[in-house]
């Protein structure tokens, strides 16, 4: 699993979300979209949200079977003949 998600909230007040990828590339080259909510309930749910993530990514025993399932991946990446 990655976080993947794409949101900033500020002040716990407005909600920003959407496409856009915080990039100088993105700013410049790419068709990417933003939504701003002033939404104090909806900031909220995504400021919990956000620290669910946050303390997944950051449980150790989740950390160690990520380490594990990277190697098992390396393991036996190209160990099989790829179909065509």
């Amino acid at each position: 699993y990655h976080m993947h998600n794409k949101f900033v909230v500020i002040d716990d007040l407005l909600l920003i979300t959407g496409s856009f990828n915080w990039t100088s590339q993105a700013v410049a080259h790419n068709q990417e979209n933003l939504t701003f909510l002033d939404d104090p309930k909806l900031a909220s749910m995504y400021t919990n949200y956000f620290d669910s993530l946050w303390k997944q990514f950051s449980d150790p025993t989740k950390v160690k079977e990520e380490v594990a399932a990277r190697k098992i991946q390396k393991n036996y990446r190209n160990k099989f003949p790829k179909k065509r």
